[in-house]
Parts: C-alpha cells; structure tokens; sequence
C-alpha cells in the first residue's frame, strides 16, 4: 500500500513547515484519495541539527511505511534528513486532492524506470537501487552504491547526492562503491574534518571508505 505524506494547515491546503499544522497520510482508493490518519507536526527550526534528526527518525516510525513526504516547502535540514531517510520529498501547493494523482504517476514512472534499468544492468535480476546512503545495521556507519545509483538515474551526480550527506554531520562511517573517485571528494573532505582510505576491489570498481574525525 502507497501511503503519502502531506503537511497541511487548518484549511487542508499543503503548507510551509513555518506554519502551524499536522501531517495527512493518504492512501490511494479505487476512485479517490482515502485519509488514513492524521499525526500532529510541529518542528522546532531553532533546534540543531541533531536534534531535528532525532525528531524526523521518531515521526519515521510513526509513518507506517511511509516514504513519500509533501509539504508547500521543502528545504534546508529537513529536506536533506528526508532524503537521507529515504524519502521522495515534493513541493505542491492546494488541496491534496488536487496533485495526489500527479504525485502519484511521478512514483509510478520513477519506480519503472529504476526497476527496467536495474534488470538491464544485472542480468535481468531485479534489486531496488538506493539513490543515497543508507545506514547499516550499526548506528551512525552509511553504506552507498554510488555506482549503480549513477546508472540508474542520470539526472543524479555524485555531487548531488554526497555534498549534502556529509555536510550533515551525523554519521561516523560512510562506505562507498564507485567506478571511480570523484576528484572534489579529497578537498571537501579535508573541510568536514574527515578521512578516507581507497580500495580498488576489481577493474573499475573502487570502495571509498570514509571516517569522522570526531563523533
């Protein structure tokens, strides 16, 4: 089951995260959108960024499942920890009943595209293909195919996706498979006190293993 996330204000329109409100999950029914629940929402922007990581991993299990998060605005923090959560975030303005089914179709396409490139790229074999790192088993330890996530999206790069995961500060390892270094890793790395150490495992195929200085 589909589950979407809206933020909304009292009038039911998608609304800025500044404003007051409470997060809608829909689901899609036969003929039209069915609320499935309301959660109260309320995020602090004075808080640091630990903080408001901890508060979107506590609202994550509160989600059902849920990994698509829509709201007027999505930026700064927030966006970033979504999307490290594995969520599909997206902007809209409204009533929900209203782009639901446009937001709908984007998921339909994206999920095709990634699973008709994936089959293509491993021997007709389908594996669901992570656009950002995502934690192990092991608190605050990441692991990332930038490799295939390349090959299966080529609107991303590797800037895109890892600028903003390391500039977050939260995590302590971060493990990445590669067909090759991306040249500005070494000086953005040098800023965010980290280190790395690189592992060719096969032809073309390089693991980057990077470490915080400080946790």
């Amino acid at each position: 089951m589909q589950l979407i996330a809206v933020f909304v204000n009292d009038e039911g329109n998608a609304a800025s995260l500044v404003e007051n409100g409470f997060l809608r999950l829909y689901t899609k029914g036969a003929k039209e959108w069915i609320v499935k629940s309301e959660l109260p929402f309320l995020l602090d922007n004075r808080k640091g960024l630990i903080e408001v990581r901890t508060f979107i991993q506590q609202l994550v299990k509160r989600l059902d499942g849920c990994t698509v998060f829509v709201a007027q605005q999505v930026a700064g923090q927030l966006y970033y920890i979504l999307e490290a959560n594995g969520f599909n975030t997206y902007e809209a303005e409204g009533k929900p009943e209203q782009f639901l089914d446009s937001i709908w179709e984007d998921l339909q396409l994206e999920t095709a595209r990634i699973t008709e490139t994936v089959m293509n790229l491993d021997d007709n074999k389908t594996r669901k293909v992570e656009r950002y790192p995502i934690q192990t088993e092991k608190e605050g330890v990441y692991y990332f195919n930038l490799k295939q996530a390349l090959l299966a999206d080529c609107s991303l790069t590797s800037k895109k996706i890892l600028i903003p995961f390391l500039r977050q500060r939260h995590f302590q390892a971060l493990e990445i498979i590669c067909d090759h270094v991306p040249q500005w890793i070494a000086s953005e790395l040098i800023s965010l006190e980290l280190t790395s150490t690189v592992t060719l495992l096969e032809e073309n195929e390089y693991k980057v293993s990077i470490k915080r200085i400080r946790y």
